[in-house]
């Protein structure tokens, strides 16, 4: 994992604008995300709901770039799925494709292509995703989380799953965000722009504490750029595998 975590608050929603990639993915059960979490609680025991982007080829059978969702109601032990591959997740647009393929997809040094993502709480309860800054795609109902009556954490970046993963070397190739080095910037490594929480003000704002966070931060590094009186954009990813650095 690499991320921009915010905290201290009970969110009611959060969205962002998530640079497109096609990361390369090592292994056919390996699997790299660019994503939003809302979360309950964090630790080893939290429900979360997420959305962002994908490469996975178990799942989708190819290696393009997918939107997806995700939920789970305990740490991904027993509950959740992607997508609708479980019930849980209620679909009200079906012009919007879960698991569909994303594009144009961003060039190294050239243009850049990004996708606006947003996860927001109604007065009944329901967590709504919309895409595109308003496109309501369905919901999660509140039953189905408990918990998250109001999200405790919310969290911006990406995760790589593989089997090689902070284990003996050697570290799994799968790319994280572009697959290039967080602090390399804008138009190199993966960003996530207008980072926004809503809290009980009802009003869209940069969170007040936000902390970053990198697992193994030198195969997949998280770095928060905010220059003073600018909007922060938070770059993040790697290659994986790249020695000496990560072996």
């Amino acid at each position: 994992d690499a991320h921009l975590i915010a905290y201290g608050f009970n969110f009611l929603g959060a969205e962002a604008n998530i640079n497109v990639w096609n990361p390369k993915v090592d292994k056919p059960e390996d699997f790299t995300t660019a994503q939003m979490w809302l979360k309950a609680a964090n630790g080893g025991n939290f429900e979360s709901i997420e959305t962002g982007w994908t490469v996975n080829p178990k799942l989708y059978g190819d290696h393009n770039t997918r939107l997806f969702i995700y939920w789970t109601r305990d740490s991904y032990m027993s509950t959740g799925c992607f997508d609708l591959t479980c019930h849980g997740f209620v679909q009200t647009n079906k012009n919007i494709v879960l698991g569909g393929t994303i594009g144009p997809i961003s060039i190294p040094f050239h243009q850049q292509y990004e996708l606006n993502y947003g996860i927001f709480r109604d007065n009944e309860g329901k967590w709504w995703l919309k895409v595109k800054n308003s496109i309501a795609v369905g919901y999660w109902p509140g039953e189905l989380i408990p918990n998250l009556g109001t999200a405790k954490l919310v969290q911006w970046g990406g995760q790589v799953f593989s089997h090689e993963v902070k284990t003996k070397p050697p570290h799994t190739g799968t790319q994280m965000g572009s697959g290039d080095e967080a602090n390399n910037r804008f138009g190199r490594a993966c960003y996530i722009s207008n980072v926004r929480i809503k809290d009980n003000s009802q009003m869209l704002k940069y969170p007040q504490f936000v902390s970053t966070y990198a697992r193994e931060p030198y195969c997949y590094g998280a770095l928060n750029d905010a220059p003073y009186g600018k909007d922060p954009i938070f770059y993040f990813g790697g290659p994986g595998r790249n020695p000496p650095y990560c072996p």
